[in-house]
């Protein structure tokens, strides 16, 4: 089949099932399916090489998070390391939302929650990209036509649209809000050769929260960390606070609230000869303590 068939044949939706709803995914990458290699020995000096113990990789999946509500909870339970295993189903839809594939996950595990850099300047959607690590993979019976349970009428977060406060400092000239990532490392329990591993639960954390502000806030972050370096880290903890907002900046969509442990890095960005004050820009980087999402407006 020529590629532009091939294309046009595959166009459709795909989905993530969870309690019996329908969620849609910008992106989808099913786990590998992997068999270690053992080898048995047979005799004096012949060895035989057959297939082992079973190893599924991770689902990937990527959304807007106006399209999944589970997501709050998702953040809660890896960062206090509550295991809460799942089961889902990918579902892949043609145009039509007749279902032509489902892919059945049992007791997946949320490890990681990658999110996205907020840009002032940028223009892209605001995606976020979770990881599960499941126990076991199955095809299943591709089932009734689709009917998603979150309206795709949600409003469009867009990655350049929010606020931030922290503490007391100044914010308004906040122009990038780094990429931070939730994760945690479970183990696994292996009982016996041929069993399968059982997921364990490891207590999770975040990325440092790092933030790129300039124009007249730079002075006063300037003198923040400078002041830090002359009497010591400050052992007191502050609050943070990113929103996601609309394109008019007055209706929040959804949020982000830190528990910060105090400041863990200040680069001074490079300033050429010639550029004027209002553009000497500087980045700080805060270790978290605790951080909890709530999708507020759909």
């Amino acid at each position: 089949m020529p590629k532009k068939a091939l294309a046009t044949a595959q166009t459709g939706a795909i989905y993530l099932e969870l309690d019996g709803q329908l969620f849609p995914l910008v992106t989808c990458t099913l786990p590998d399916i992997v068999w270690d290699i053992a080898e048995q020995s047979a005799g004096a000096a012949v060895g035989l090489v057959r297939p082992g113990v079973l190893k599924l990789g991770d689902l990937a999946i990527g959304f807007a998070p106006g399209q999944m509500p589970a997501l709050a909870g998702w953040v809660d339970e890896i960062m206090v390391g509550k295991v809460r295993q799942l089961d889902m189903s990918v579902v892949r839809a043609d145009v039509n939302g007749k279902p032509r594939e489902r892919i059945e996950l049992k007791g997946c595990l949320p490890v990681e929650l990658r999110f996205p850099q907020c840009d002032a300047a940028g223009k892209n959607p605001y995606l976020v990209e979770a990881i599960f690590r499941p126990e076991s993979i199955a095809g299943g019976a591709a089932g009734e036509p689709v009917k998603p349970g979150v309206s795709g009428r949600q409003k469009k977060m867009l990655a350049s649209n929010f606020v931030v406060s922290v503490g007391e400092l100044p914010t308004g000239r906040i122009v990038r809000v780094g990429a931070f990532t939730v994760r945690r490392n479970p183990g696994s329990d292996v009982a016996g050769e041929l069993r399968r591993p059982s997921i364990m639960g490891g207590l999770g954390r975040c990325s440092p929260l790092s933030l790129v502000v300039g124009g007249a806030d730079y002075p006063v972050w300037r003198d923040f960390a400078l002041e830090q370096v002359a009497r010591g880290p400050v052992d007191k903890q502050m609050e943070a606070r990113l929103e996601l907002r609309d394109t008019s900046l007055k209706k929040v969509l959804a949020s982000f609230d830190f528990r910060l442990a105090g400041l863990s890095g200040f680069r001074f960005e490079p300033i050429a000869q010639g550029i004027e004050a209002a553009l000497e820009t500087a980045t700080a980087s805060f270790s978290i303590d605790a951080v909890a999402f709530k999708l507020v407006g759909g």
